[in-house]
């Protein structure tokens, strides 16, 4: 009955899995809605319930934000980093 003097846990291993899993989709869902809503364009984003799929617009709306931008991109890209 003895394993080495070592004491060992009989704790399921699910739920220390279930508990990281959650709070992982806890901290990526509010990134999804993020990159779901750059996705549409603001008529859609304002309805409600706002739909979770991604849009047409992800490129044009990347697009008019890049040429819509005051100052130089390369200073904007260093301060998010």
């Amino acid at each position: 009955m003895s394993n080495g003097g070592m004491v060992t846990a009989r704790r399921s291993a699910w739920v220390p899995h279930a508990v990281l899993i959650a709070g992982l989709m806890l901290v990526l869902f509010p990134i999804y809605v993020a990159f779901v809503a750059s996705s549409h364009a603001l008529p859609d984003i304002l309805e409600a319930p706002m739909t979770l799929v991604p849009g047409p617009r992800l490129a044009a709306n990347f697009a008019e934000a890049l040429r819509k931008q005051k100052g130089d991109i390369k200073v904007i890209i260093d301060f998010s980093l």
